[in-house]
């Protein structure tokens, strides 16, 4: 069978940034993401490591409101 998905502790993806958001206080500004996590190391892709700033680099300029929405934007820019 093929791959199962990240080893424990591992996120990729969505959960990657999600991880990297916890504590965030929602509303949140792509601004002040970028200021307060831009440095987080996420795996976007399996074994394709940047800075969470690189992954908000293309997604404009709006305030989220929630994980989700973060997520939608993100995906809807990929």
């Amino acid at each position: 069978m093929g791959e199962r998905g990240p080893e424990k502790g591992h996120a990729y993806g969505a959960a990657a940034i999600s991880k990297c958001l916890h504590g965030a206080h929602f509303p949140i500004s792509k601004r002040d993401i970028i200021s307060k996590y831009g440095s987080c190391k996420v795996e976007f892709r399996k074994g394709e490591t940047m800075n969470l700033k690189k992954v908000f680099e293309d997604i404009p300029d709006e305030t989220f409101y929630s994980p989700v929405d973060v997520e939608k934007a993100i995906s809807e820019n990929m």
